[in-house]
C-alpha cells in the first residue's frame, strides 16, 4: 500500500501542506484512536495534530495576506487624532 503524502512528510521530517493536513487529520478522527495513539502510531506528536486541526476549523490556513493601512504620528502626539485615548507608546 503506497502512504500518503501526510505520511511521507512525517517520515522526512517536513512541514505538511494544507491539503496534507486536512487529509490527515480526517484520517485521525476516522481511526476512533486517541490523537495521542494515532500520532504515536505514525510517528508524529498528538501536539501537531491539534495544532493543525485548530488551524482548519478556523480557516486560518491559507488565505491571502493583506496590507493595512498605517499611520505614522510624530513621538508624543496621540495617534488616535487628538482625543488622548491612546499615547501611540508602548507600555
Amino acid at each position: 500500500m503506497q502512504s500518503e503524502s501526510w505520511e511521507r512528510a512525517i517520515a522526512e521530517n517536513r512541514a505538511w501542506t494544507r491539503e496534507e493536513a486536512a487529509r490527515a487529520v480526517a484520517a485521525c478522527d476516522a481511526s476512533g484512536l486517541p490523537r495521542a495513539e494515532f500520532a504515536r502510531r505514525h510517528g508524529s506528536t498528538a501536539s501537531r495534530f491539534y495544532w493543525w486541526r485548530k488551524r482548519l476549523r478556523k480557516g486560518a490556513v491559507g488565505g491571502e495576506a493583506r496590507l493595512l493601512p498605517v499611520r505614522v504620528v510624530q513621538p508624543g502626539r496621540a495617534a488616535d487624532g487628538g482625543t488622548g485615548s491612546w499615547s501611540g507608546r508602548a507600555s
